[in-house]
């Protein structure tokens, strides 16, 4: 019992200093990642989603207002307005130039265009929130960066409910994680990505489903209590 209430008082008192330092004008940075490349195709739809949900959230911030700088995946870059969300930065390709660019790289990138320009003071990350969003939020954590959460679109999210099958789970920062997409779309999304969905993929996979979905509903009753 003590042990609920110590985590209830934790998870209030981060909700009170999130809701007053989202009162203070900030510099912000946004960082698009793409989803599931197709060479010779892009935007493939997904990214072609993530296009308005990049300007809708930098609209978003700017209405709250905060000072805001973009960067950018090459896929989503294609179709941004790059004027309306201030892109200082289109990621293109690995540094090496010959890795990979994950999402790894293209934050690292983004945060250099940012620092190169006197550093943000936040980051909010927009990419698939059915499989990719939450992983990047982690990523860009673990890089030190301070995340800001912000919900994902209503257009976003009916498409996620229509995809994963899901019903009457709360729309919201809290139900969007990686962990609402169906094995089917994990391993559709890896076909896409041109690789074997390994044991450890799937093993993954039913972590999130038995655990993360559950703390997280957990989570947000216990915020909204």
């Amino acid at each position: 019992m003590l042990a609920f209430f110590t985590f209830y008082v934790i998870i209030r008192a981060h909700k009170l200093i999130s809701c007053f330092t989202r009162g203070i004008a900030m510099m912000i940075g946004v960082i698009g990642l793409s989803f599931a490349l197709r060479a010779g195709h892009e935007p493939n739809p997904c990214n072609e989603n993530l296009v308005p949900e990049t300007e809708r959230v930098v609209a978003l911030l700017r209405a709250e207002g905060h000072e805001v700088m973009t960067s950018s995946q090459w896929e989503i870059a294609l179709r941004l307005n790059a004027e309306q969300v201030n892109l200082i930065c289109v990621v293109t390709k690995h540094r090496d130039g010959v890795s990979y660019l994950d999402s790894d790289e293209v934050i690292l990138q983004s945060v250099e265009a940012f620092e190169a320009r006197g550093g943000v003071d936040e980051v909010v990350i927009v990419a698939n929130p059915f499989i990719h969003l939450q992983g990047a939020r982690s990523k860009a954590k673990g890089f030190g960066l301070k995340v800001r959460k912000v919900p994902i679109s209503d257009g976003l999210a009916s498409t996620r409910s229509r995809i994963s099958g899901r019903r009457g789970v709360p729309s919201g920062p809290w139900s969007t994680p990686s962990a609402e997409c169906s094995l089917a779309g994990l391993v559709r999304s890896s076909t896409m990505l041109g690789r074997r969905v390994s044991s450890r993929d799937i093993g993954g996979f039913l972590f999130k489903k038995v655990f993360l979905d559950k703390y997280l509903l957990i989570s947000y009753i216990t915020i909204h209590i």
